[in-house]
């Protein structure tokens, strides 16, 4: 019973900080607004018993993501006046979200939640050999895409000489 309270709590608590940080006009509140999101949804993993997704959870989005946004904020001086006024865009994003839940709905309900026993991992040793050993081509295809990704950012950010 305790757990369906606090899974409530934190739902709550995530669709409300992801509201807020769409309906704020100042893009430093929006930060926080996800930070605060972002540690809700470390807080549902927790529920889940997924004890490693959470730690990466704050690790690497509710940390780094959201440092790294906040000093692309302070390095690129965006202020409130270059953000456009919430509402700009609120037909075109409920029709887009009303088309995805849709889609996703019927996905959600007809989906078998029940995992093979296989595929159940308790200890994250066991993750890290399956990681770097069966799939060792997927993990480093995706640190490559992740670097083509930062040095693009890097390309798109720098100031034209």
């Amino acid at each position: 019973m305790s757990e369906t309270v606090g899974f409530y709590i934190l739902a709550a608590l995530v669709v409300g900080g992801a509201a807020m940080m769409l309906r704020t006009t100042n893009i430093v509140h929006s930060a926080f607004y996800l930070l605060g999101s972002l540690l809700a949804t470390a807080g549902v993993y927790a529920l889940l018993s997924a004890g490693f997704l959470a730690i990466m959870q704050i690790f690497i989005y509710a940390g780094a993501v959201t440092v790294l946004l906040l000093f692309v904020i302070m390095l690129t001086g965006t202020g409130v006046a270059d953000v456009e006024a919430p509402g700009t865009h609120a037909l075109a994003a409920g029709l887009v979200a009303l088309a995805l839940a849709a889609i996703l709905v019927p996905l959600q309900i007809r989906a078998p939640w029940v995992l093979p026993k296989a595929a159940v991992v308790t200890d994250t040793s066991v993750l890290g050999r399956l990681l770097f050993s069966q799939y060792l081509l997927p993990f480093e295809l995706a640190s490559i895409v992740l670097l083509v990704a930062l040095v693009g950012a890097i390309f798109l950010a720098r100031e034209e000489q």
